[in-house]
């Protein structure tokens, strides 16, 4: 039994802890010529090997022209696309599924 616990001492870690993530709202251009040209956001993502998911630049065309840093969610979801990490995984919308692409 104490050697359970004593193995049971060095396998358990407290888990890192991080500081909380502010928000980010850093507007870098509004670009009234672009507003209504699309309906929808443009995500553009710098896929260079090397970076941390946390430095990697992504910014995020708003529909009314304005280009801005990517939110964290965002940020996530990209590098989630670009860099998937072992042991996670995307929920994939059901309309991409097998039985509704017939």
């Amino acid at each position: 039994m104490k050697k359970a616990a004593q193995r049971a001492e060095t396998i358990l870690q407290m888990p890192p802890v991080m500081k909380e993530r502010k928000p980010i709202t850093e507007v870098i251009s509004r670009d009234l010529a672009l507003t209504r040209h699309d309906t929808c956001k443009l995500i553009i993502t710098d896929i260079t090997f090397g970076l941390s998911d946390r430095t990697r630049p992504i910014f995020t065309r708003e529909p009314d022209g304005t280009l801005r840093h990517a939110t964290w969610e965002e940020r996530t979801r990209m590098n989630e696309i670009y860099n998937p990490q072992p042991g996670r995984k995307l929920k994939t919308p059901k309309m991409f599924e097998d039985e509704y692409l017939k």
